[in-house]
């Protein structure tokens, strides 16, 4: 079975580890982004994806 995500928490989660991630072809899904800086964070790390609470958080924000 092939690894398609990792699905770390945004507070643990490092650029580096993204990277990694990346190079080996797994997605990164960070979770529990509810503030629009942790949003903002995730998408400076170049994640793929984020999972929130607030599903219109991505909507509400300036997105790259």
């Amino acid at each position: 079975m092939k690894t398609f995500s990792w699905n770390p928490n945004h507070q643990i989660l490092t650029h580096r580890q993204v990277n990694m991630m990346h190079d080996a072809g797994i997605r990164v899904l960070s979770f529990n982004v509810d503030t629009p800086e942790d949003y903002e964070k995730m998408l400076d790390m170049e994640v793929d994806g984020v999972i929130s609470s607030d599903p219109l958080l991505g909507r509400k924000l300036k997105t790259h």
